[in-house]
């Protein structure tokens, strides 16, 4: 994608742009879409909040975030060469797995692999990428208020998404937080050894050690290891809706 968003606002208009083009095949990648865009329209009233220390500079970063996705959503669509998380991820975007699946997929991705390398394109340096601590891990607070209304919003298009507090995959909050929290420290440990690379082949390294690892979570996620889990998640995916339309449409209801 040539002409990549520059505003947060016009992160939003693409984000809606790639759900509708989700409809249009159709779909699951629309599912993690629809919750990016939901976040970001949080982060933006967060940034109107004044809710960050380096306030003034989030929206550049949120831009700069959204488009790693952005760009490898239309790279997958073109077929242009992306990273091996992306495509694990984009690869599924036809199974019948289950919706929190896919929608952990993408985060996965997006979270642990680019959120990292957001972080240390915007920094200038390591002193610089430690000033903004605050504000990158502030960003958990976010998803925070965003994982109730989540969890009903799913509900409503899987009906026994309950069965995973059985396996203890889920329990409220709980499950969801440590995994955002997990994710965001790894973020943020590969965005110092980015930093601390000594050249452009080390660099090329980290991103591709970083790459493998969240590439394993994702195949985890995909097709966990666990006969249990594995059967579970199966019976939950069963009775959930399987139109993407339809899916989209609740998750927008208020």
């Amino acid at each position: 994608m040539e002409n990549l968003p520059k505003t947060i606002d016009e992160v939003i208009n693409e984000l809606e742009n790639i759900i509708n083009d989700t409809l249009k095949e159709p779909n699951y990648l629309g599912i993690f879409a629809y919750v990016y865009k939901r976040t970001t329209i949080e982060i933006k009233k967060a940034i109107l909040d004044k809710e960050f220390i380096a306030n003034d500079d989030m929206e550049a970063f949120d831009v700069l975030f959204a488009n790693l996705y952005i760009k490898a959503y239309w790279d997958y669509k073109s077929n242009t060469t992306i990273s091996t998380c992306w495509k694990a991820s984009f690869d599924a975007k036809n199974e019948k797995i289950t919706i929190l699946q896919h929608l952990f997929m993408g985060m996965n991705a997006h979270i642990s692999y680019d959120l990292g390398l957001a972080a240390a394109t915007f920094s200038d340096n390591l002193e610089n990428l430690e000033a903004s601590k605050e504000d990158f891990m502030k960003v958990n607070d976010i998803l925070k208020r965003l994982i109730n209304e989540m969890q009903d919003k799913i509900s409503k298009v899987s009906p026994l998404l309950f069965l995973l507090d059985w396996l203890g995959l889920k329990n409220d909050e709980k499950f969801a937080d440590f995994g955002i929290i997990q994710a965001r420290n790894q973020a943020w440990f590969f965005a110092n050894s980015l930093k601390k690379a000594e050249n452009i082949d080390a660099h090329e390294e980290v991103k591709t050690i970083q790459d493998e690892l969240v590439s394993k979570t994702s195949q985890w996620i995909h097709r966990p290891k666990s006969f249990w889990i594995r059967q579970v998640i199966s019976f939950i995916a069963r009775f959930e809706e399987k139109k993407i339309s339809t899916i989209i449409a609740k998750l927008k209801e208020n």
